[in-house]
């Protein structure tokens, strides 16, 4: 899962001390990167990092097209009218693609802008891209996919003033609270498609347990994050791809039970992922929201 980073834990660029070509090294400072030991990296020229990640990519794009995960992301998209009018995709926390997570959930999102052109063959699709860790050769990596790089962090406080698919999967939880809280602010909810997390683990949660008690056992950004995704629950339309974990049946969120709409078959496990998927998008759904009624 990719997060945002503080100022102890950033990218440094190290030029290696050797004759002959030189190569930039990026070392990501206070942690690992793909289950690396810390200090750990891979050396790439800009040409090299471009041509290995770019092809990687794209293969994971077309392997995707063909399984169960691809189709039930279209089945559940198909029933979302929106989609016709969406031409601006937002996605915010994959990571460097030196990692595999990253690679996979990139070609998911390339598919996700081949569909979205096809529904609306009339109109270009804008695609928007940050996560802090991302280096200079990811940034060209994307450039080179065609797609734009968010200049600075927004920390996931955009504004959906027109239909926008926000493509958040592992985000963290302040990365929901604060796209959902600056959308409720803004009346904008109902323009917003995500695709990340199951909003309805949160909300069953924080219902089982008691907002207070669920609450004063996090630290204060994660009580806000829950409090507004909690703001949302009656008007919360969420349709699963996967379920990390299977709850007993008394456990299972039923339709209208914490607020929120679940809809889809087996709408509480959706499909069973494995491999490469299952670590890129473990615990995924889709979620819309209704117009929230005039009082």
């Amino acid at each position: 899962m990719s997060s945002m980073v503080n100022s102890k834990d950033e990218w440094k660029t190290v030029a290696p001390r050797r004759k002959g070509k030189r190569k930039v090294k990026y070392v990501r400072q206070g942690g690992s990167l793909s289950n690396k030991s810390a200090g750990n990296s891979v050396s790439y020229t800009k040409e090299e990092y471009e041509t290995v990640i770019f092809d990687k990519v794209l293969l994971e794009k077309t392997s995707m097209l063909d399984t169960p995960f691809w189709n039930r992301i279209v089945q559940i998209l198909g029933g979302v009218e929106r989609m016709e009018r969406t031409t601006s995709v937002v996605a915010y926390g994959m990571g460097s693609f030196e990692t595999k997570n990253a690679i996979v959930q990139m070609g998911c999102l390339l598919n996700l802008v081949d569909y979205l052109r096809r529904r609306n063959e009339s109109c270009s699709v804008a695609v928007e891209i940050f996560d802090p860790v991302m280096s200079e050769l990811d940034v060209g990596l994307v450039e080179k996919l065609g797609f734009a790089c968010v200049k600075e962090n927004e920390n996931c406080k955009r504004i959906a003033k027109e239909s926008t698919l926000f493509f958040l999967p592992h985000g963290d939880i302040f990365m929901y609270g604060n796209l959902l809280e600056t959308n409720i602010e803004s009346d904008t909810l109902e323009n917003i498609i995500l695709v990340g997390n199951g909003l309805t683990n949160y909300i069953e949660n924080a219902s089982r347990l008691g907002s207070g008690l669920a609450f004063q056992n996090h630290q204060e950004e994660t009580q806000l994050s829950l409090k507004s995704i909690c703001k949302v629950r009656e008007i919360l339309v969420e349709n699963v791809v996967h379920r990390h974990r299977i709850a007993p049946p008394k456990q299972q969120i039923r339709p209208g039970a914490t607020g929120a709409k679940v809809e889809g078959d087996k709408q509480q496990q959706g499909i069973s992922l494995d491999g490469n998927l299952e670590r890129a998008f473990n615990d995924t759904s889709i979620c819309t929201f209704a117009r929230r009624k005039q009082q």
